[in-house]
């Protein structure tokens, strides 16, 4: 990234004394934005007021000239006004886009001189009333995969273009009420009913809460998702993968969908869909041909045979 700056700001930041402001712009993934500086007055920068006191601090800036990953790391205090425990524990953080950048808060018409721009939020820990979040520069995009391998699952969504399931249809996506609860993360539901031959079928699916009603998430699961990690229908027992971020409590009602495990085998019998699934299970792997030597009488040779 370009680190070129006005003349009046260059000159500036040659000076022995300077009266620079660190400054962080946040864009969650649903266009909600923040602004903090760690200067000690609010200041207003493009229209935007970046609030003081918020007690964001960066650790050192690493940026590589290869294609290795920029990476940077964030420390606040949580703030009940500003960014609070439950919503980051919710995701709403997950992949936030992040700008920071210096002004001299003496003239800000001076401009900006940006530390990153277009940065995405990795890991977030939360701790002590405090988090951590680490930074990822662009070249985080070059690690990822951008090809597709073979595999005996299935490597499309469940729901996707790709898999062309509809699950909206009412015949995949339920409504349930919460009976009692054990914690945040398993509890006892009322209303699902499940097929005798795949009492299974919510494993994987996204379970998304309908109440408690609320504008915001604050306090509230409402509009929240989370992955079944199980579900008895005998004792009408569901587990989540993770936890709700928000008390669950009984008479809360959700929506959720079936799962898929990627599976040839569920793809065909709980969704009839096998013409559209995306992997080879037919294709021989290393574990499905044994091999074993053998040493002949009078030879030196091996001979490898197989299961075929």
């Amino acid at each position: 990234m370009s680190k070129t700056i006005g003349a009046a700001l260059k000159s500036h930041m040659a000076q022995e004394v300077t009266t620079l402001a660190t400054c962080w712009r946040i864009e969650r993934t649903d266009g909600t934005e923040y602004f903090f500086t760690d200067h000690d007055v609010d200041l207003v920068i493009d229209g935007d007021t970046y609030g003081a006191a918020s007690g964001m601090i960066t650790s050192s800036l690493t940026q590589q000239r290869g294609l290795g990953t920029d990476n940077m790391e964030a420390l606040s205090f949580l703030e009940s006004d500003k960014i609070v425990e439950g919503e980051i524990n919710a995701g709403l953080f997950d992949h936030a886009t992040v700008d920071i950048f210096y002004v001299n808060w003496a003239s800000l018409p001076q401009g900006k001189l940006y530390l990153c721009q277009g940065w995405k939020v990795g890991n977030i820990e939360v701790r002590d009333q405090a988090f951590t979040a680490e930074l990822r520069g662009k070249g985080q995009a070059l690690d990822q995969s951008i090809v597709e391998i073979y595999s005996q699952s299935c490597r499309a969504t469940l729901g996707d273009s790709r898999c062309g399931v509809d699950l909206e249809d009412s015949a995949y996506v339920h409504t349930g009420t919460v009976d009692s609860v054990t914690d945040n993360q398993t509890f006892v539901v009322t209303g699902l009913s499940v097929p005798s031959d795949d009492t299974d079928c919510f494993r994987y699916g996204k379970l998304t809460w309908l109440t408690p009603d609320s504008d915001e998430y604050e306090g509230s699961n409402a509009g929240l998702e989370r992955e079944v990690r199980s579900y008895d229908s005998d004792t009408g027992e569901l587990v989540l993968f993770e936890a709700m971020p928000y008390t669950v409590s009984v008479g809360d009602e959700f929506e959720v969908t079936y799962g898929c495990d990627k599976s040839s085998a569920t793809c065909a019998s709980r969704f009839a869909n096998i013409l559209n699934f995306r992997g080879e299970p037919f294709v021989p792997n290393a574990d499905s041909i044994p091999l074993t030597a053998k040493m002949p009488r009078g030879g030196g040779r091996h001979i490898l045979t197989g299961d075929r």
